[in-house]
């Protein structure tokens, strides 16, 4: 419409009076009435059909119920813990948290200063030992002197027992030869005897036959009885001395088997002696090769190496100089080829509602769930007791296996390590059961105060 016409049309209809309205028949106000009321009846009947279809629906609608749980992923099977039994000082840490290693691989070195002046002293202690046994063996069987390979590094010890058994065997020798010039001055003083017992004997004979004649003389009454009396003194004199001879001869013949039986003792004696001593200084030996296969292995074990091929984790030393106690955790090696699952926490007041073979809806927190999803997984087993976290609040340990060790579709690997939110389904109910549980528990609980 032009502006001209515009002006023209409202000259000729002036604006009603502000505030005054026109008169409106009865009739009109009536039907506007009954407008308004079907109007309310129509919501009413919406509203009442909404809550009535709402109602319905979620008395039939199931909603799950789940135990949340915390936990990380780790691998199925046993994390190695990686322990010094000894202990020491640190001397290098080659690896770092996180670190990819193949058995075999050094993960600590150990300060070998202690450990390396034990086995050296225990080596010197061996060593002595063995020159000892090679010493007293030579002795005792009359053989020379074989201190095998000790005798060649340790050659001050090997002619300290080389001496050692020259004194030995030059004592043995004196020893003998005092006996044997004893034992010779007995049987030269036997042959004395001998010689003195022949020629009383043959005195006895001549003395015997002397008498005898006096004694014939006498009795055919020519002969002197002085004579025969003389003659008989002087046989019963040589018989005295020939008795005392022989009783100076079983003297000597038993010292002669004294100092006979002396040196032959003073051999076997010092051998059955260097035998005896041989088994102790053996026994000796024995002890000291133990203990010196035990500091070997101590030295061994100096260098500390992964058992297996994994990951580190859990890294407790880091620096060169650190001291460790005897058994305590340097680190934990995780396997890295096997088989992941979830170590979750179950809180006291779920552990009712949950079992073994429930399904669990695991969101990694690594993954935005909203974007990635979830993984399914499977609990298949929760501890018999509660454990204590770091505020000594109990917790039951749930170990839940996955149906796949990745996440979205581009299939995120999953790393041990990563944390997860474990959501066990223990069951369902429907959306008005859940909708009404606090009404349900205020009635319950209400008027129940002291």
């Amino acid at each position: 419409m032009p502006p001209e016409t515009m002006i023209q049309d409202v000259m000729a209809h002036p604006v009603v009076e502000r505030g005054r309205r026109k008169p409106r028949p009865m009739a009109h106000v009536v039907h506007l009435e009954e407008d308004i009321r079907d109007q309310r009846r129509k919501t009413i009947l919406s509203v009442s059909a909404f809550v009535l279809a709402f109602t319905v629906w979620a008395s039939t609608q199931p909603v799950a119920e789940t135990a949340v749980t915390s936990g990380q992923v780790v691998v199925k099977g046993s994390v190695q813990k990686i322990q010094h039994f000894e202990g020491g000082i640190i001397r290098a840490i080659p690896v770092r948290e996180g670190m990819r290693i193949k058995a075999g691989d050094p993960v600590a070195v150990l300060d070998p200063a202690g450990f390396e002046a034990e086995e050296g002293q225990l080596l010197a202690r061996k060593a002595s030992l063995e020159l000892q046994a090679a010493r007293l063996r030579a002795f005792a069987s009359g053989s020379a002197f074989d201190g095998g390979a000790s005798a060649d590094l340790y050659m001050g010890l090997g002619q300290d027992q080389i001496a050692i058994l020259r004194a030995q065997e030059q004592s043995l020798f004196d020893r003998r030869a005092v006996l044997q010039s004893r034992l010779e001055q007995r049987e030269a003083e036997q042959e004395g005897i001998l010689r003195e017992l022949a020629a009383t004997n043959r005195q006895i004979d001549v003395l015997t036959q002397e008498r005898d004649v006096y004694k014939s003389l006498f009795d055919k009454g020519i002969g002197s009885r002085v004579n025969l009396l003389r003659a008989e003194r002087e046989l019963a004199t040589v018989q005295a001395e020939r008795a005392r001879a022989m009783g100076r001869l079983e003297t000597v013949r038993s010292a002669i088997e004294e100092a006979r039986k002396q040196l032959t003792e003073l051999v076997s004696v010092g051998r059955e002696d260097a035998m005896s001593r041989l088994g102790a200084v053996t026994s000796e030996l024995a002890e000291v090769q133990e203990n010196l296969n035990r500091a070997r292995d101590k030295v061994s074990r100096l260098v500390v190496r992964s058992p297996m091929d994994g990951v580190i984790k859990g890294l407790a030393v880091n620096h060169s100089g650190e001291v460790i106690a005897p058994g305590q955790l340097l680190m934990e090696i995780v396997p890295e080829d096997g088989e992941l699952q979830v170590e979750s926490r179950i809180a006291t007041k779920d552990v009712g509602a949950v079992a073994v073979g429930q399904t669990v809806r695991v969101k990694v927190t690594a993954f935005d769930f909203a974007r990635y999803g979830s993984i399914d997984g499977k609990l298949e087993q929760v501890s018999a007791t509660t454990f204590f976290d770091e505020q000594n609040q109990p917790y039951y340990k749930a170990k839940i296996s996955l149906a796949q060790d990745w996440v979205g579709k581009q299939h995120n690997r999953l790393i041990p390590g990563m944390v997860v939110q474990a959501d066990v389904l223990t069951g369902e109910k429907t959306l008005i059961e859940y909708l009404l549980k606090p009404v349900y528990i205020a009635a319950t609980q209400a008027f129940t105060e002291r």
